[in-house]
């Protein structure tokens, strides 16, 4: 009994310690109907709205931004890959019956969320699928 409940525990801090790196989501596009390709928008950094920038400093800010968009957008992918070689890794360290616990366990919570959306009238959250 002992056991057991060390190796739930065990399993409940791996998913709370790892949902972070798992859980991201490729980036959604801002419209409806925009195509999968990333385009640059002209945005301001936080807070950068309420400084008074002239429109020369926008037009700096956007440059600046377009300049390092490929560049973030190549270590995004990096991350994406580690993070699941990482999730590959800490699974294989799991038993066949853990790894079935915790596909319930984050079943159930894929389950709630998608619940709890749909409850507050997230369009979204109804026409998701999950995934597998």
């Amino acid at each position: 009994m002992k056991n057991r409940r060390v190796v739930l525990n065990a399993l409940i801090l791996l998913l709370c310690s790892s949902i972070f790196g798992w859980s991201q989501d490729a980036a959604k596009p801002t419209t409806k109907g925009a195509s999968s390709e990333k385009k640059t928008t002209n945005r301001l950094p936080a807070n950068y709205g309420k400084l008074g920038l002239t429109d020369a400093q926008k037009d700096k800010v956007y440059s600046i931004n377009a300049k390092h968009e490929s560049q973030l957008d190549a270590l995004e992918e990096q991350l994406k890959a580690l993070r699941a070689k990482r999730g590959a890794e800490v699974e294989a360290v799991l038993t066949v019956e853990q790894k079935k616990i915790l596909k319930d366990v984050t079943d159930d919570s894929k389950e709630k969320a998608t619940n709890a959306k749909a409850k507050t009238g997230d369009k979204d959250a109804l026409d998701a699928k999950p995934k597998k």
